[in-house]
């Protein structure tokens, strides 16, 4: 039988490893915005250009929306 791909990262060891060491709720919270933005911020490129994008792109679109977030700018979702 084949494996499965379950999705299972390093971030998601990563994350059991806090919870093992009883990291704070803050920490692992922070830690989760940060992977969320960078993934957003690759898929951001991704989508605007395939393949054409540099690792410090990705960072500077990561920044990029925690300031949009911090500065209140961004789009209101549409229901």
């Amino acid at each position: 039988m084949g494996k499965t791909n379950d999705m299972t990262d390093d971030f998601d060891k990563r994350l059991e490893a806090y919870a093992k060491k009883r990291v704070p709720n803050d920490e692992v919270d922070a830690s989760i915005t940060v992977y969320e933005r960078v993934k957003t911020a690759r898929a951001i490129l991704q989508s605007l250009l395939p393949g054409a994008f540099s690792d410090a792109s990705v960072v500077a679109v990561a920044v990029e929306i925690g300031r949009v977030k911090q500065s209140r700018q961004a789009v209101a979702a549409r229901e």
